[in-house]
């Protein structure tokens, strides 16, 4: 039984079919007749419902063995009635005939066959850039491949003209045996009469018979039928859309910025309407500068925050909106991002590696020169990604959360950061240095005694390993069966056991984002610290390169190096950050009587402590604040258990049963969540982030911490239209907290703004939360980042 290769219309891919398909149901048709296949159509009518490629089912006769015309008129009405009759085209003109006449030049698109191995003089048409599948083989023929197989495929029809097709063509000379010499001679440009050694008999024939050869190879390419107008030129406007410049959104400047690596010139591209413009460096420059004064909204832009970036360094104005078609597949799916390709046929032409960065929300790639293919097929990117935004329900969070954004944040990657001074208790970070080596030198000591392994690379299970099989007894670990290595070294660690405690202290010492990943670059000469920011599962903004989020904060060092790191010359520091964000989502979104109650004072942890545990102390509060959070993290009883080291395990038993008993609303609200999870396999905050979640845990903590990131991105919004009224701005932002750099006189103005946003306007005005939610925030200033803590 044969085997049809129709998945190759659905396939996607650099190396894959064109975006339009003309299938030529005729061909297809006298291929299955001839090979006794009943349901070839069939198959390719399943096909063709599957694919995000345009279809044409183009109904002609072929050349030389024609399909009989009753066959054709009912496929034309079956296909009408499954696709339209806007997608049918139906004429008595050869479709290779109708195609060379009614497009000039190259034609950018794929023909859908079968049977070319019995005709392979069918291949002359990819001499103008088609693409052929043959459903028969599966063999996708260029004009790279035909060349390759036969010679230059505009020969084609010229060499079997000769030699005579396999099944249909006549066989006016005797020419099969010279094959190879008449190849020779049509790619020397000679006519094949003239080609090497043949008989001179041979030669004669040719020539005798040149008006019959000449009329078979015009027979061949299926210029001998009728002529049909109406046909040509829908066929024209189906095939060659692009013959006229894809204008896009009248109220969108398509733009690319290639930033490159900084050895070579700024490259823009700019397309407004029609016109598409170039060019490099001071040039280019003055295209953004056009590009804003013409259309200051929306703007269509790869790497939306490296463009971006490089604008707010020039001095250049920025868009009020900026689409990236990167962090659109991001958004679609965070934790496994879709691949362009899988969602818009416009991005399958494009090069693997400008595919790669074009779809690096990391921010890892460097652009790959040239960006021109991608500058050229911008607008139908964005037409394609506007249908799947439509599909899954995210126009709003891509157009009035995400792309109004970009621009705040990368202003805040540019003019925020940290300026760098001396840290408080030293008088240099070389100082500071020195003496976290003297007393990283006095845990290695230790460490020798017992360690033959690196404990820096160690893994966790090593270090255990090697702390079981030193001399002095550990201290019993309860029920350490049931934990990881992680945690059971944890709880040694908690249990203050010496090796325990100094290899935790400096393996934190020299973590990927420890104190000394820091002072290794404020050792360095660096003036300021800068990241750049990414995009988190969760909805959040992180940084990467330098990891500003992950700057230690509790910890001595931590303090210390904060110490150090100022804001910008002449201003002073005013932060803020939430007090029990989350749970105060939590009880906005669960209505529980008991978290709302504290949710109405300024420490909820403290009000809660008193609820539980009749209690305001200061360890009571933070019982009450890991209760409570153990619903947020979506933890069961035994997570919560193995999450806190500090704790026996009745104890943290107690009051896992404690709090999840007392918040029953909550807990319904939890269960509600994980319900509706589990019915849709993905959760969506209120103002649209996404997620296809891996567990229910991460599910309900989506719905949080991704509410929460909704808030955070609206608050940096507003903050960027309100704080230049006082001459201020955002300087860093991480997870809930945001510090602002203000001059000494607007300082106290630039702190009612900013708990102003993050407190009332954000619930009065931006549709995020419920009415009733009750936020409050922590309001600190001072001269560095220390005095924030």
């Amino acid at each position: 039984m044969a085997i049809l290769h129709v998945q190759r219309i659905c396939a996607l891919g650099p190396q894959s079919l064109p975006d339009r398909l003309v299938i030529d149901v005729g061909a297809v048709l006298r291929w299955a007749s001839e090979s006794d296949i009943d349901d070839a159509l069939d198959a390719l009518v399943e096909a063709a419902g599957r694919t995000r490629r345009h279809t044409l089912w183009a109904i002609t006769p072929t050349p030389l063995s024609a399909v009989d015309a009753t066959e054709l008129d009912a496929a034309t009405t079956s296909l009408e009635k499954v696709f339209g009759a806007e997608s049918v085209l139906r004429s008595d003109e050869p479709l290779t005939s109708l195609l060379t006449t009614s497009v000039q030049g190259p034609i950018e698109a794929g023909i859908v066959t079968a049977g070319l191995d019995d005709r392979p003089y069918e291949l002359w048409i990819t001499a103008r850039g088609v693409t052929m599948l043959d459903v028969a083989t599966g063999h996708v023929w260029t004009h790279d491949r035909a060349t390759k197989a036969f010679l230059p495929p505009a020969l084609l029809p010229e060499l079997y003209a000769i030699l005579g097709s396999p099944l249909d063509g006549k066989a006016y000379v005797k020419a099969n045996q010279f094959a190879e010499r008449f190849k020779a001679a049509l790619q020397a440009g000679q006519p094949p009469e003239m080609a090497a050694n043949l008989p001179p008999a041979l030669r004669v024939a040719i020539q005798n018979k040149k008006s019959l050869i000449d009329g078979l190879a015009r027979s061949m390419r299926g210029q001998d039928g009728p002529v049909d107008s109406a046909a040509r030129a829908s066929l024209a406007g189906f095939v060659c859309p692009a013959s006229i410049v894809p204008v896009g959104r009248t109220d969108t400047a398509y733009v690319v910025v290639d930033v490159g690596d900084g050895a070579r010139p700024v490259d823009v591209h700019v397309q407004i309407g029609p016109t598409q413009l170039k060019g490099q460096g001071a040039a280019g420059e003055q295209l953004l500068r056009q590009a804003h004064a013409a259309i200051p909204g929306r703007w269509f832009i790869p790497r939306a925050l490296d463009a971006l970036d490089y604008m707010v360094d020039q001095g250049l104005p920025l868009p009020a909106s900026a689409v990236d078609p990167g962090l659109i597949a991001y958004a679609l799916h965070p934790d496994t991002p879709e691949r362009l390709v899988d969602l818009s046929m416009s991005a399958a032409p494009l090069p693997t590696p400008l595919l790669s960065w074009l779809a690096d929300p990391k921010r890892k790639l460097t652009s790959p020169a040239p960006l021109d293919p991608l500058a050229a097929v911008l607008p139908r990117l964005d037409q394609d990604l506007a249908v799947q935004l439509e599909h899954h329900g995210l126009v709003q969070l891509i157009e009035d959360d995400l792309a109004l954004t970009l621009p705040h944040l990368a202003r805040l990657e540019r003019e925020g950061g940290a300026w760098v001074g001396t840290p408080a208790s030293y008088a240099s970070w070389e100082q500071f240095h020195d003496a976290l080596e003297d007393e990283l030198g006095l845990h290695e000591q230790v460490f020798a005694q017992f360690l033959t392994i690196d404990p820096y690379t160690a893994t966790t299970l090593e270090l255990l390993q090697a702390l079981k099989g030193s001399r002095r007894p550990l201290p019993k670990v309860p029920f350490a069966h049931e934990l990881k290595a992680k945690e059971e070294f944890a709880r040694l660690v908690a249990a203050n056991c010496t090796e325990a405690v100094l290899l935790d202290r400096a393996r934190a010492l020299q973590s990927a984002s420890g104190a000394y990943f820091w002072l290794k670059r404020l050792q360095g000469g660096l003036s300021r610290l800068r990241g750049r920011q990414i995009p988190l599962a969760t909805g959040r903004w992180g940084y990467r390169s330098l990891p500003l989020h992950n700057l230690p904060k509790r910890s001595p060092e931590g303090r210390e190096i904060r110490s150090g790191l100022l804001g910008p010359p002449g201003h002073v520091l005013v932060a803020a950050d939430y007090n029990g964000f989350e749970v105060r989502l939590l009880a906005a979104l669960s209505r529980d009587s008991i978290l709302e109650n504290a949710a109405q004072h300024d420490d909820i942890h403290t009000e809660l402590a008193d609820t539980f545990f009749s209690s305001r102390s200061k360890e009571d509060r933070e019982r009450a604040k890991l209760g409570v959070y153990s619903i947020v993290y979506g933890q069961t009883a035994s997570s919560f258990w193995k999450a806190r080291p500090e704790m026996a395990r009745a104890d943290a038993d107690a009051l896992y049963t404690l709090v999840q008993a007392r918040l029953t609303r909550a807990m319904e609200y939890r269960e509600q969540v994980w319900h509706q999870y589990i019915r849709d396999r993905f959760v969506t905050t209120s103002g649209g982030w996404r997620r296809i979640a891996p567990t229910r845990r991460k599910a309900f903590n989506t719905v949080l911490q991704g509410l929460g990131a909704d808030v955070l991105r609206w608050v940096l919004r507003h903050l960027g239209r309100e704080l230049p009224v006082v001459k201020a701005r955002v300087v860093h932002q991480a997870h809930d907290e945001l510090i602002v750099a203000a001059l000494p006189e607007q300082a106290s103005e630039a702190e009612r703004i900013l708990q102003d946003t993050m407190t009332r306007a954000v619930v009065q005005e931006s549709n995020l939360l419920p009415a009733h939610t009750q936020l409050r925030v922590n309001v600190r200033r001072g001269k560095t980042w220390g005095d924030l803590i």
